[in-house]
């Protein structure tokens, strides 16, 4: 027997049981005071890559420009 493929996303009831909101605005709003990383669809709704609450890193995280290495002529 084969284990079964893990989503990549919550699911919607996943988002219910950990927000405690349905409403996709309220859902949206607890996750960004919580420092959740989602992404918001066209459509409004949610979408909470499991890694976000898995610990590990949802992708690798973009380096801050160096901003010293621009010299200003005059």
């Amino acid at each position: 027997m084969t284990a079964q493929p893990t989503a990549i996303f919550l699911s919607t009831g996943e988002l219910y049981e950990l927000t405690g909101y349905r409403l996709a605005a309220y859902q949206v709003r607890w996750l960004q005071r919580q420092g959740i990383t989602h992404w918001v669809r066209a459509d409004g709704k949610p979408v909470v890559p499991r890694s976000a609450l898995e610990g590990r890193p949802a992708a690798a995280p973009v380096p801050e420009p160096d901003w010293s290495a621009i010299v200003q002529r005059g």
